[in-house]
């Protein structure tokens, strides 16, 4: 492996060769590590060392509209989306002349907010606006009619990807997303997902990583690999600095991808919950190595945007 130092003090490869022994054992790793995450009744509790002592939200992933995840997310002023999207908007400039349309998979998608800001041109805080104050009684039908009448980019057709199946279920009954598929990737790949990744232009992820680690992104993208058509489309995605991207990253580089950190500056991804989350994530990011006293100890949790390219 040839790497190359992370100004945040974590280290991207530019190139990994496997051969023989090293990638089956690579392989065997993630087919037989256990699933990160627990499945109780109709809920799931994350278990992932990665976030040891950030703040947990995960009854709100799992209800039937979005107004709890929304209120919950605006208490923490979370404004990742805001964020990420011109990194997203640059690569669809590049992807749109090569093709008519853009058919994206939003891993992590939740309740259809990346559909939500680049499709249709909403921030996070007319989001915010339009569930919790403004329109926050509108029902289904009401929604599928305002957000049909806001479509700003016609030519880009989202389709979601999370293990949420009531905020998968709301995100494409609104008409966010054309399809949805709720499933744990760490696990498997239901059949319908199998069969609509041929149809991929881009992948993206706002949020997830870190939740969903290595196995779930090899489930993926090995299953891309199998599809011939040339060039495989590209994954961008955020993560927390806390997130060591080292099997993330081998497990792209088994699939042929190539990834690249694309921003100069950590951007904010949210506030910190509690004094007692920013102790222990300070703490945590400091026994990886990580300086924090530009960004986490000014109050919030940092993040980096990357970009991992097929070769």
């Amino acid at each position: 492996m040839v790497a190359t130092a992370d100004p945040d003090g974590q280290t991207l490869s530019t190139s990994t060769e496997f051969k023989g022994s090293q990638w089956f054992g690579f392989i065997e790793l993630f087919c037989n590590a256990p699933c990160t995450n627990r499945t109780q009744g109709s809920r799931v509790e994350f278990i992932v060392s990665e976030l040891d002592g950030k703040a947990q939200f995960d009854d709100v992933y799992f209800e039937n509209s979005p107004h709890s995840y929304l209120r919950a997310m605006s208490q923490v002023g979370y404004y990742l989306p805001d964020q990420t999207l011109p990194y997203y908007e640059n690569i669809i400039e590049n992807l749109i002349p090569q093709r008519d349309s853009i058919r994206i998979l939003d891993v992590g998608s939740s309740y259809g907010v990346n559909a939500a800001l680049l499709k249709h041109s909403f921030s996070m805080q007319t989001l915010y606006n339009l569930f919790l104050t403004d329109r926050s009684s509108m029902n289904s039908e009401d929604l599928q009619e305002f957000f049909e009448k806001r479509i700003a980019r016609p030519e880009l057709t989202f389709y979601g990807l999370d293990i949420s199946e009531p905020a998968v279920r709301w995100a494409t009954t609104v008409g966010l997303c054309s399809e949805g598929f709720a499933c744990d990737i760490e696990s498997h790949l239901t059949q319908e997902l199998r069969e609509s990744l041929p149809e991929i232009d881009l992948v993206v992820s706002t949020g997830c990583i870190g939740y969903l680690g290595a196995k779930g992104i090899f489930n993926l993208f090995s299953e891309i690999a199998k599809n011939k058509r040339r060039p495989r489309p590209p994954f961008a995605f955020s993560a927390l600095r806390m997130v060591d991207l080292a099997a993330i990253e081998e497990a792209l580089s088994l699939c042929q991808y190539r990834l690249t950190r694309v921003n100069k500056q950590p951007f904010l991804q949210r506030n910190f919950a509690d004094s007692t989350e920013k102790e222990s994530l300070l703490q945590n990011l400091h026994s990886k190595g990580v300086t924090t006293s530009q960004f986490e100890e000014t109050g919030g949790l940092y993040a980096n945007f990357y970009v991992a390219s097929s070769f």
